[in-house]
């Protein structure tokens, strides 16, 4: 399940969460909108499957289309 929502016209945020029998994952994270080609990704992971691990993600996305 994800949800978007759009905060301004360069931000968007959304939540992702995928819950099974002995697994769970949550993700939270923000789009900014640079160019109309070039985003910059931020997010936090949240891994419980045999233990618990998280992360903090930086990203850059170029649409070539």
């Amino acid at each position: 399940m994800t949800k978007t929502m759009p905060t301004s016209l360069d931000w968007n945020t959304y939540v992702t969460a995928v819950v099974g029998k002995e697994f769970q994952e949550v993700e939270a994270g923000a789009i900014y909108t640079v160019t109309q080609d070039t985003d910059i990704n931020l997010s936090y992971n949240l891994y419980r499957y045999h233990g618990n691990h998280s992360s903090v993600n930086i990203g850059l996305t170029y649409k070539a289309w």
